[in-house]
C-alpha cells in the first residue's frame, strides 16, 4: 500500500525538527499539561487563577495589573468557585464562480461556573445553540454545551463523566480546519462521555468511551464508541502524539488515527502538524472509504501576542473517488491584544474537485471575548 506523501510529511516535521514552539498548549514555556491553566485536562473552557495570571505575562502584548482577572476584577468570587463567560463572532465572506456570500455568524455566547474542590470539581455552561430544523430554517435555543464532574485519582490521573468535547489530536480551537470539520470535531460537536487521562512531566494518556447525544436530535455529534490519544513532551519544548478514534452512529462506523506535533524550527518560528488517516463503512449501503486528512501550519512570533501564519490543508477521505479532494492554502494573523481579548483573520485560496476544479476566495476574521 502506498502511504500518502502527506504521512510522509507530518513524520518527517515530528522526528526532524530541534526545539518546540506552541501556542495552544505553551509548550515552549514548558507547561506539557492543559491543567496548569484550566479545570478541564483537555483544555478550554474555565481558566483557573494561575492560567489568568499566565493569559497576561506569556500571551498578552499589553496588560495592566489585575486585567486578567474575572470581570476585570469587579467580581471576586470564592477561591473554590471558577467563573467564565465567552461570546465568540465569526465575519465570513466567500467569493466563488456560483455565489458571493457575507456573513456574519454568532458561534458561541456562554457563560461557565464550576466548584472546584482538592480531589473533585463539578462543572457546566449554559448558552446559546444555532441549529436547523426539519424545513432548514434557522433556529436557536438555550442549552448547555458541556457540564461534567471530574474526580483527581491522584496528582497526576482524573476521571471525568458529563458532555465535553472529546480529546484527538491537535484540538486546535479553528474547527474550520480540514482536520476537524471534516472529520467531525467541528462546532458543537461536544458529547457525552467517560474519560481517564493522565498527566506525566513527559507522557500524557487520554482514554475515552464516546456515549453520544442520547435523545439530542439537533446535535452534529451522534458518535458512540471510544477514542485514545498519547503524548510525548521532550527536550523541554517538544509535543508529539498519536490519537485513534472508533466511531459508530445509525449510518457508518469509522476507525480514524494518525499522528500530530507542535514543533519548533527557531524561538520564534513553529510547525503545528497534522494527518489522520481514515476507513469508513456505511451501513445504509455495503460501501467502504478510506482516506486521509491533513494540516500543515507555519507561524512566527512576531512579538507577545502577534502571530501570522501560513497553513495548508488537503483532504481526500475517499481515495478511489478524485472529487472528494479539496485542498487550501492560505495565511492569517493571530492577536491576543490584552487579557480577554483574541482576534485571528485568515485568507484561503479554496479548491473544490467535486464541482469543476473551481477556486474560492475564503476569509473569515473570529473575534473571542471572555470574561
Amino acid at each position: 500500500m502506498k502511504i500518502p506523501f502527506a504521512i510522509f510529511l507530518t513524520l518527517f516535521i515530528l522526528f526532524s525538527s530541534k526545539q518546540a514552539l506552541a501556542f495552544p498548549e505553551l509548550v515552549r514555556h514548558g507547561y506539557v499539561n492543559c491543567t496548569a491553566c484550566h479545570l478541564s485536562p483537555a483544555g478550554g473552557g474555565l481558566l483557573n487563577p494561575y492560567g489568568r495570571e499566565l493569559s497576561k505575562e506569556l500571551l498578552s502584548t499589553w496588560a495592566r495589573d489585575g486585567e486578567q482577572n474575572f470581570a476585570y476584577g469587579a467580581i471576586n468570587p470564592p477561591e473554590k468557585l471558577l467563573l467564565g463567560a465567552y461570546v465568540r463572532a465569526l465575519q465570513l465572506y466567500e467569493d466563488s464562480p456560483s455565489a458571493t456570500v457575507a456573513k456574519a455568524i454568532l458561534m458561541q455566547a456562554d457563560v461557565e461556573a464550576a466548584y472546584n474542590a482538592e480531589k473533585w470539581a463539578i462543572d457546566g455552561t449554559v448558552g446559546r445553540r444555532l441549529y436547523y430544523d426539519s424545513s432548514g430554517n434557522e433556529q436557536h435555543s438555550l442549552y448547555s454545551r458541556r457540564h461534567y464532574v471530574l474526580g483527581r485519582v491522584s496528582e497526576k490521573q482524573t476521571l471525568r463523566f458529563g458532555r465535553f468535547q472529546n480529546e484527538y489530536g491537535i484540538n486546535d480551537p479553528n474547527h474550520e480546519l480540514f482536520v476537524r470539520d471534516s472529520l467531525g470535531f467541528g462546532n458543537d460537536t461536544e458529547s457525552y462521555g467517560l474519560e481517564y487521562s493522565y498527566g506525566g512531566e513527559n507522557w500524557t494518556f487520554f482514554l475515552t468511551g464516546l456515549l453520544g447525544n442520547f435523545h439530542d436530535k439537533y446535535s452534529t455529534n451522534q458518535e458512540h464508541g471510544a477514542s485514545a490519544t498519547a503524548s510525548y513532551f521532550f527536550l523541554d519544548k517538544d509535543k508529539v502524539g498519536l490519537s485513534y478514534l472508533y466511531g459508530e452512529s445509525y449510518q457508518y462506523k469509522r476507525n480514524t488515527f494518525g499522528p500530530w506535533g507542535i514543533i519548533s524550527l527557531t524561538d520564534k518560528l513553529y510547525v503545528e502538524s497534522e494527518t489522520d488517516y481514515q476507513v469508513k463503512i456505511s451501513k445504509i449501503a455495503p460501501s467502504t472509504q478510506s482516506g486521509y486528512v491533513t494540516e500543515q501550519k507555519l507561524a512566527y512570533d512576531i512579538r507577545q501576542g502577534i502571530t501570522p501564519y501560513g497553513v495548508w490543508e488537503y483532504a481526500r477521505l475517499n481515495l478511489d473517488d478524485p472529487k472528494s479532494q479539496k485542498q487550501s492554502f492560505g495565511a492569517g494573523i493571530h492577536l491576543y491584544p490584552r487579557p480577554h481579548i483574541e482576534l485571528t483573520a485568515e485568507w484561503q485560496k479554496l479548491k473544490i474537485f467535486s464541482s469543476g476544479d473551481y477556486y474560492a476566495d475564503y476569509a473569515w476574521i473570529m473575534a473571542n471575548f471572555y470574561l
